[in-house]
């Protein structure tokens, strides 16, 4: 089922809260449909407007305080009286059974009164306006009237909610939209949406409840609503086989004893500034004001999305611990450029120390370096300080948990070369690893922010399902086949897409999942699942199999393997070839499992500690590798292990310099070499006609607001002689083949010829002129919420792209947005080691097990290996790397 859109009709009544809506007779409707025909095409969009009456109690006065949450910046509406200033002066306020004034709600809310979202609010995402009826009577029981208007006129009604409901603050909410004839039969009450989701858990579960009394099932509820509501909606989640919420309200644990009550906090103190002391007491302090009760292996979750931050800066003690921790380290201070060690100025981002380089590059590395890892140590040093104290000062029973960021933008267990002005600045993940061998916490969470296709579409996203497996398997490998609790979050994804990151982070050591969040839609920003459909359907079939094989499955523990795949945090730091390696280590781990081995992911601290006597095979990827790791291998290889090879690996050390490293276990020349192709520089873009820098136009257009326009708004032109232009303007592209695609909102009084060119450049050759029938609705494809007509596809030879709409048509012509998608080219990665002395042939399949000497390497990242000029080169398809086979030469 397409997300965000499930067509239903509201139903007349709803007896479980008496809440009732009208939308208006055919008669009506027609009569009102003209009118917004006409005003689609040659007027502006209408208003919206909002009144109330309190009908019960009776005898008394009333006012109404209305504010709202929706799902684009900035989110929240702003907080208003109705009628104004009626708070604090008695004679404004309205008697009951009275109608107060219309408010101008699309006036109050601006932007934020939006079309219905698609990200995954499905039906409710809109804008969710709340109020509460403030009367002067004791009474518990309400029954009002809410009615939405396009003109502040009852003959202008479009929508109307009834609802009876008690409780003791007077409070409701409803669903408002910019497009208030469109979309009347969408809109709901809270009543009424929350007894559609319940309809929806009792179609999906059969009625009855299932679920694993081990395996946690957890997921988390934002804003509380009325407490009626409250109650129905944890009974939606109990029938889907939930067993543990993050903000149960106290009526909702009372009413469901069987449902663990989590709970987080925020306050948790990890920066490496922090002290133990300080640790300690404030965990003694949250542990006060938390007042929990004894509980069994339920999640308390320390912060969100935790990474190595902040920065040590300028930070007096920070530092302090800083140079303690190189003195620990017996750093020698002459390396990094000092007499002593207090003299240390860390380099806490790339950009600092690209600066620093230029004075001293070798000093520079070192320092850059150090300070990265100190971050990450630190960091999970405090972690294991805060779940000392926790279960020092909380009752028995709870479980520290804290959710480890995704690796954004390939940053893997490092730090990117460019700032994430998204997380403020640049991004330093903690150290996995070192967060299991220092065991921070007792419950270690992984996330798919990376696997949202489903939510924000393929083009915000580069990872799939198969991400989960990949982070779940570097926390269990950290263990050292001991068992490690991982808890597996997933965002909200159709029924399939769950279940296959559900299954590959279970097949990986995942034992718990967490499913964010249930919101509900209306009472959260985003990343909401509550009116998703297809959501119920997935959690009931994974909560369902848990159930009926948690007997093998939660006790159940990987075999050892004899296969490792080297995860070195240098090379996550430094990135020298960008996330290339990243993405080769990834490849080369899901080539391994796809080819039915389980793979032991391993740090440059596991192996000089030892752990590759564990193993037969060891498969590397990264560039840089410490030295004395190298040294480890080197030795291990010469007593009987394989090593394989790509992309350059262990031709670096832990400072970024170049090193003999892998090359004489590889046979082969030291000297590294690396050529890689530049990517496009936009390979998807999207401009609208609200673009104001990118979209220009020329001659008469009228603007018009309707919600089948992309982001809401379009503009249109009368058929004339073509002197009336719209033009879209693509810039900073790379030369390369673009698929040009147009979406518009289709009417009969479209034109059936509307003229598209292309153009290479501002003013530059026409690429192609393409004649659209804009009668018919565009139906090639669905990308961000609209649906979209591929005109050509065109190749430029610069770095702009224009396209332009004419009005010599037969009709009118619609401009609204433009999408291009680049070609993707095959993406051709040489790597490699100069000199081959000794290669004959490289073949590594089944049927050539040919020995190249004791642990022979291969460099690249294919079987179909070939020497080309003393340099082995591989090839990186538009997919995964092929599968190289597991089958090793012995010498």
């Amino acid at each position: 089922m397409p997300i965000g859109y499930l067509p239903f009709l509201l139903a007349a009544t709803l007896a479980v809260v008496g809440c009732h809506s009208d939308t208006f007779s055919q008669a009506q409707k027609t009569q009102f449909g003209a009118k917004r025909l006409i005003a689609a095409d040659t007027t502006d969009s209408p208003g919206v407007y909002v009144r109330f009456k309190l009908v019960e109690p009776t005898q008394t006065v009333y006012y109404v305080r209305l504010h709202g949450i929706g799902h684009v910046s900035p989110y929240y509406l702003a907080p208003t009286i109705i009628p104004r200033t009626a708070d604090t002066d008695a004679s404004k306020r309205v008697p009951s059974e009275s109608f107060t004034d219309w408010f101008d709600l699309k006036g109050h809310a601006g932007s934020l009164l939006h079309k219905q979202r698609f990200n995954t609010g499905g039906v409710a995402e809109f804008l969710n306006v709340i109020v509460k009826f403030v009367t002067a009577s004791d009474s518990t029981k309400y029954t009002v009237v809410i009615e939405l208007a396009d003109q502040p006129d009852e003959a202008f009604v479009v929508k109307r909610f009834e609802e009876t409901f008690n409780d003791e603050n007077g409070k409701t909410s409803f669903l408002a939209s910019p497009n208030l004839r469109e979309d009347a039969d969408r809109l709901e009450t809270a009543a009424q949406m929350t007894a559609r989701r319940l309809r929806w858990a009792t179609a999906a579960s059969g009625g009855q409840r299932r679920s694993p009394q081990q395996h946690i099932i957890q997921t988390h509820l934002w804003t509380p609503q009325r407490s009626d509501l409250n109650v129905e909606e944890v009974k939606v989640l109990d029938l889907l086989g939930i067993n543990t919420v993050t903000g149960l309200a106290p009526e909702a644990r009372a009413a469901f004893p069987n449902i663990k009550d989590a709970h987080a906090s925020y306050s948790t103190q990890f920066g490496p500034a922090r002290t133990r002391a300080e640790i300690d007491q404030n965990m003694r302090t949250l542990a006060n004001s938390e007042n929990l009760q004894e509980s069994h292996g339920v999640p308390f979750n320390f912060s969100d999305e935790v990474t190595a931050r902040p920065a040590i800066g300028e930070d007096v003690q920070a530092r302090a611990h800083f140079h303690e921790w190189l003195s620990q380290n017996n750093i020698n201070p002459s390396q990094l450029g000092v007499n002593s060690l207090s003299e240390v100025t860390p380099l806490d981002n790339y950009a600092a120390y690209e600066q620093a380089k230029a004075r001293n590059p070798s000093a520079a590395a070192r320092v850059f370096y150090y300070t990265m890892r100190f971050r990450q140590v630190a960091g999970a040093k405090r972690l294991r300080w805060n779940t000392e104290s926790f279960h020092k000062y909380f009752p028995s029973g709870w479980k520290t948990s804290t959710l480890t960021a995704v690796q954004l933008n390939g940053t893997g267990l490092g730090t990117g070369t460019k700032e994430i002005m998204g997380w403020g600045g640049y991004h330093l993940a903690l150290d996995w690893f070192d967060l299991v061998r220092k065991k921070a916490v007792d419950l270690f969470a992984v996330e798919d922010w990376l696997g949202l296709q489903y939510q924000y579409g393929p083009y915000y996203t580069w990872e799939g399902f198969q991400l989960l497996g990949f982070q779940t398997a570097q926390y269990r490998s950290a263990g050292n086949n001991q068992d490690v609790p991982i808890i597996t979050w997933i965002t909200p994804s159709d029924a399939k897409n769950l279940r296959l990151k559900a299954h590959s982070a279970l097949a990986q050591g995942s034992k718990h999942f967490y499913f964010w969040s249930y919101g509900p839609t209306p009472m959260s920003t985003e990343n909401y699942w509550s009116d998703l459909r297809s959501m119920y359907d997935g959690i009931v079939r994974v909560t369902r199999q848990l159930a009926s094989a948690e007997e093998i499955l939660y006790p159940a523990k990987h075999r050892p393997t004899r296969v490792a795949l080297l995860y070195s945090i240098s090379s996550d730091i430094w990135q020298p070839y960008d996330y290339r390696n990243l993405l080769d280590r990834r490849g080369i781990y899901l080539s391994l499992v796809h080819d039915q081995f389980q793979v032991d992911m391993i740090t440059e601290e596991d192996v000089e500690a030892g752990r590759l006597a564990n193993y037969k095979a060891l498969y590397t990827t990264d560039p840089n590798i410490k030295r004395q790791a190298v040294d480890k291998i080197v030795k291990w290889v010469s007593e009987g292990g394989y090593v394989f090879a790509s992309g350059n690996a262990g031709t670096k050390n832990e400072f970024n310099e170049p090193v003999s490293g892998l090359a004489n276990v590889l046979g082969v020349r030291a000297g590294a070499t690396a050529e890689l192709q530049v990517a496009p520089a936009a390979l998807v873009d999207v401009i609208d006609n609200d673009d104001a820098d990118e979209f220009t136009t020329s001659g008469r257009w009228t603007s018009g607001q309707d919600s089948r326009g992309h982001r809401g708004s379009l503009v249109y032109a009368a058929a004339g002689n073509g002197q009336t232009n719209a033009t879209w303007t693509f810039t900073d592209l790379s030369p390369n083949t673009y698929q040009v695609s147009a979406t518009w909102f289709p009417h009969s009084n479209r034109a059936t010829n509307a003229p598209f060119t292309i153009r290479d450049g501002v003013n530059g050759p026409v690429l192609a002129t393409t004649f659209i029938n804009q009668q018919k609705a565009p139906d090639d494809f669905s990308d961000r919420g609209s649906q979209w007509e591929n005109l050509k596809s065109v190749t430029i030879t610069g770095k702009v792209l224009v396209v332009e709409l004419a009005n010599n048509a037969d009709g009118f012509v619609i401009a609204d947005a433009i999408r291009i998608q680049g070609h993707v080219p095959s993406y051709r990665y040489r790597a490699g080691l100069n000199g081959i002395p000794h290669l004959d042939r490289i073949a590594i399949d089944d049927e050539h097990k040919e020995s190249l000497g004791p642990g022979f390497g291969v460099i690249g990242l294919r079987t179909d290996l070939q020497e080309n000029g003393g340099t082995v080169v591989g090839r990186f398809g538009e997919n995964l790397p092929a599968v190289v086979s597991h089958t090793f030469g012995k010498g």
